[in-house]
């Protein structure tokens, strides 16, 4: 059996800032306590894992779920040539999770290290999800749906969904936005812009839902307007509901969504190139089934639960020198 560690998973007290070299004693204490084969970091904003799997000699995978070089919420401790070389110099394998985080590292390392698996989840059973608009968001069932799942950041980008709803409007005066998620860094801003425009009567502000995928399943057409994201999970929660996406090339969502097939990609921060995307696929009930269709056998095609566990096992053993064959 292959012993592991996330790298998020050991204790740290909350609001503490444990120094580097206490973070590697404790780990490497669990490594040797534990008789560690290998350890696993879920994430490169934790570096402990790495230093105290040098330290111990046990080989150590890292997997990255961050873009640095994009990401405008994240900052890391070295300049990104540095960084990148030292996730090499302590890692047997890198792990990224879509073609956008490999390409960044890439640029500055060997890629041949650098596996891609993307994030997988479990199929939805379909006979349970509510699919009524009057019901999920309490409007006439003729509404047309855009809704957006995330928390109100500027990495997110929601504030081009606002400014792109004005054009949206006047193609589809009855439209209503539905911004389901908590409050992150732009969300005062976003408010603002919402006042501002006057489309008050065409936004809902929820804030977190745990019927997520109901209210995917209910909407004409998710969008994730990202300036900078790795790989946002309810993309492939949506494609497995059968609800077309629109989103921004900008990170994982090219991996998963198919342009003019699946959903549609628009260049990133570019409001009107979003708008006419929504536009396109409010305009034409028949598009917007056949994308719903082909993004949920997408989804079951390259994006299950099952396949990313297996890809993951397959990793684990080669690193110890072992085959699944």
């Amino acid at each position: 059996p292959i012993a592991s560690i996330v790298g998020e998973s050991w204790p740290t007290p909350a609001g503490t800032n444990i120094p580097l070299e206490q973070g590697d004693a404790a780990v490497a204490g669990i490594i040797r306590d534990q008789k560690v084969d290998q350890v696993f970091t879920n994430t490169c904003v934790l570096v402990e894992g790495a230093f105290a799997a040098k330290t111990c000699g046990v080989p150590h995978i890292w997997h990255v779920l961050e873009m640095l070089g994009q990401d405008p919420e994240l900052k890391p401790p070295l300049s990104l040539k540095p960084f990148y070389t030292l996730l090499d110099l302590l890692s047997r394998r890198i792990i990224a999770v879509s073609a956008s985080v490999r390409d960044e590292i890439a640029q500055y390392i060997d890629g041949a290290k650098i596996d891609v698996i993307h994030t997988g989840i479990e199929p939805v059973d379909a006979s349970t999800l509510e699919r009524r608009k009057e019901v999920v968001f309490d409007v006439p069932a003729e509404t047309p749906i855009v809704t957006f799942v995330g928390i109100l950041s500027k990495r997110k980008g929601v504030a081009d969904l606002v400014r792109a709803a004005t054009a949206i409007l006047r193609r589809h005066p009855t439209a209503r936005f539905m911004l389901v998620g908590t409050a992150g860094d732009d969300a005062a801003n976003v408010k603002r812009l919402i006042r501002e425009l006057h489309l008050a009567e065409s936004f809902r502000l929820w804030g977190f839902r745990k019927d997520a995928l109901d209210v995917l399943a209910a909407s004409d057409v998710v969008v994730m307007p990202s300036v900078a994201d790795p790989l946002p999970v309810v993309v492939l929660e949506a494609m497995s509901v059968g609800t077309p996406v629109v989103a921004t090339h900008s990170g994982g969502c090219a991996d998963m969504i198919v342009d003019g097939e699946t959903g549609r990609l628009v260049a990133p921060q570019d409001s009107e190139a979003l708008a006419g995307a929504v536009i396109g696929v409010l305009d034409d009930a028949d598009l917007r089934q056949a994308m719903g269709q082909a993004a949920q056998q997408r989804f079951l095609d390259h994006f299950q639960h099952a396949r990313y566990v297996n890809e993951f096992d397959r990793a684990f053993a080669e690193v110890a020198g072992t085959s699944l064959e």
